[in-house]
C-alpha cells in the first residue's frame, strides 16, 4: 500500500536514511542502507527508490558520488513515522528514568532547574515560561507604606507566586483598607480580579490592579546556548542568526503559540530563515486542567526526535504533577 506516492520498500528507505544521518551526521550511501537494514534487495534497486526520493524532495545529494541528506520533508516523513510507531508499541515504562523529583521549595530555582535539565537532556536550547500569575488565585493582598505617599501593593497567589508594584498615594485612594482588599480580591484570579475592579466602577482600583497585571517582567527561564554551540551540525554562522533571533522575545512569543499535545516545527517550518537548520519542540505543562505555562526546546534538525520527544513529555508531566500538588495543598 502506497502512502506520499511511496511504496513500503521505499518508506523503510527513507526512514533508514534519515534514522542514520541522525546518527552518523554523514551523507548515507545506498551500501550504508544494505548494511543497516539487513533486507534483501539489491544495490540498484535501493539506488532506484533513493532517486525517486529524491525527485520527492524527501533527500537530497550534496554533490555527485556523495550519499544522501533529508530535507526538511525527509525529516518531517522521519518524525511522523516515529510517533506513529511509538503510539503502536508504547509500552507502560519509559525509557527516560524517574531521577529527578522536584523538592518543595523556592520556584525560581525549580524552574531553573528543570529548565537545565532538559537542556542537558536533549542537548539543545530551552525557554521555559514561568507560571502565568493572572490564572492563579488570590491568597493575600498586603499595601505598604515605605516613603512618605509612596507604597507598595503586594499581590500573592497560590504556588508562591506573587506581583509587586510600588506607586504613589494619588494612585488609589488609600482611604480603601486592606482588609477591604482582602475581602474583594482573595480567592480570586489576578484576572477576575480585573474584572471585579471594573465592576467597584473605582478608575483607581482598576487602574492600579490591571496596571500590576499588565507590568512587564521577565516571564522565561532560558538556558542552553551551550548545548547548540557544541553541536558540530551547526555552523557558526546559524549559531550568531540564533542567537539574534532570540534575543528579540516577540520571536519567542511567536514561537510559543497555542496547541495541544507536543507541537513540533522543523527547518522552514518555522517560516523564519534564522530557524532554517533547527527543529523545536513546544509542550504546556498544567496545574489540574488549566495550562499555566509553555516549554520550548530548540535543538539542531539533525536530532533525536525520539528522544527529545520524549524529553519534553517527561518534563512536562514532572511539572505538570509538581504544580497540581503544590495547589492542593
Amino acid at each position: 500500500m502506497e502512502k506520499r506516492g511511496l511504496n513500503e520498500r521505499q518508506r523503510k528507505i527513507l526512514y533508514c536514511i534519515v534514522r542514520e544521518y541522525i546518527e552518523q551526521r554523514r551523507p548515507i550511501s545506498s551500501k550504508r542502507v544494505l548494511e543497516v537494514t539487513n533486507l534483501n534487495w539489491s544495490g540498484a534497486t535501493v539506488r532506484n527508490d533513493m532517486r525517486k526520493l529524491e525527485y520527492l524532495g524527501y533527500i537530497y545529494q550534496p554533490h555527485t558520488s556523495a550519499g544522501r541528506i533529508p530535507t526538511d520533508k525527509g525529516y518531517r516523513f522521519y518524525l511522523e513515522e516515529m510517533l506513529k510507531l511509538q503510539k503502536d508499541v508504547e509500552k507502560a515504562g519509559t525509557k527516560i528514568d524517574m531521577f529527578h523529583v522536584f523538592p518543595l521549595g523556592d520556584l525560581e530555582k525549580i524552574l531553573e532547574g528543570a529548565a537545565r535539565l532538559l537542556s542537558h537532556m536533549t542537548k539543545g536550547y530551552v525557554v521555559l515560561e514561568k507560571p502565568d500569575p493572572s490564572f492563579l488565585k488570590i491568597l493575600r493582598v498586603v499595601i505598604t507604606n515605605i516613603f512618605e505617599d509612596y507604597y507598595v501593593l503586594g499581590i500573592i497567589t497560590e504556588l508562591g507566586l506573587s506581583k509587586i508594584f510600588p506607586f504613589r498615594a494619588s494612585e488609589i485612594d488609600i482611604r480603601i483598607k486592606e482588609r477591604d482588599l482582602n475581602r474583594m480580591f482573595v480567592g480570586l484570579s489576578l484576572k477576575d480580579a480585573i474584572e471585579m475592579a471594573k465592576k467597584t466602577r473605582n478608575d483607581r482600583i482598576f487602574g492600579l490592579v490591571n496596571k500590576l497585571l499588565c507590568e512587564a517582567e521577565e516571564n522565561f527561564v532560558e538556558t542552553g546556548l551551550d548545548m547548540l554551540l557544541s553541536d558540530e551540525t551547526l555552523s557558526m554562522e546559524d549559531i550568531k542568526k540564533f542567537s539574534f533571533f532570540v534575543g528579540k522575545k516577540s520571536n519567542l512569543w511567536n514561537l510559543m503559540t497555542e496547541g495541544e499535545g507536543i507541537v513540533i516545527r522543523i527547518g522552514q517550518e518555522h517560516g523564519h530563515p534564522y530557524l532554517s537548520n533547527f527543529a523545536s519542540f513546544l509542550s504546556f505543562y498544567k496545574k489540574e486542567n488549566d495550562v499555566i505555562g509553555r516549554i520550548l526546546v530548540i535543538t539542531s534538525k539533525v536530532t533525536r526526535y525520539d528522544f527529545v520527544y520524549k524529553s519534553i513529555d517527561y518534563m512536562t508531566n514532572r511539572l505538570t504533577e509538581y504544580f497540581t500538588l503544590l495547589s492542593r495543598r
